[in-house]
C-alpha cells in the first residue's frame, strides 16, 4: 500500500511537491500552488525489479520510460538512465494502482488512475 512521505522538501516557488511510495511504486505529484491542479506527475513502477516511469504533464503530455540502472555497484546511490520505452499493459498497471492507492486521497487517486488509462503509444510527447 502506498504511503504519503511527509517530510519533503519543496523547491519550485509555485508548485507543490507531494510523494508517495512502497516496495512497487513511487508516485511523485506536482500542484500548482494557485488552483491546486496536479500539473505533472511521474509514476514509477516495478521499482525493484525492472522498473519504468509513466510521466504527465500538463501542457505537453505523456512519456513512458525504461528506468535502466548502468551502475552494478549495489553501495553506491542508483543513477538512472531513462530509454524510451512506450508500449506497456496501462489496464494491469491501473489495476495494480488501484489497490495499492488506498492511502491516497480519492480525487488525486482517480485523477492518476484516469490518466493511466488514458495513455496511447500514438499520443507520446517524444520531446518529453
Amino acid at each position: 500500500m502506498i504511503e504519503e512521505y511527509e517530510n519533503i522538501q519543496q523547491n519550485k516557488e509555485g508548485v507543490y511537491h507531494k510523494l508517495f511510495f512502497d516496495d512497487y511504486f513511487e508516485l511523485n505529484i506536482f500542484y500548482n500552488i494557485d488552483d491546486t491542479e496536479i500539473v505533472r506527475f511521474q509514476l514509477l513502477y516495478n521499482r525493484k525489479d525492472n522498473p519504468h516511469i509513466l510521466t504527465w504533464m500538463n501542457d505537453l503530455g505523456f512519456k513512458h520510460t525504461k528506468a535502466y540502472n548502468k551502475d552494478v555497484n549495489a553501495s553506491r546511490k542508483k543513477k538512472y538512465m531513462l530509454i524510451p520505452d512506450g508500449i506497456f499493459n496501462n489496464e494491469k498497471l491501473a489495476q495494480k494502482f488501484k489497490e495499492e492507492s488506498k492511502n491516497v486521497d480519492p480525487d488525486t487517486a482517480e485523477f492518476i488512475l484516469s490518466k493511466i488509462l488514458e495513455y496511447d503509444i500514438e499520443d507520446e510527447n517524444i520531446f518529453l
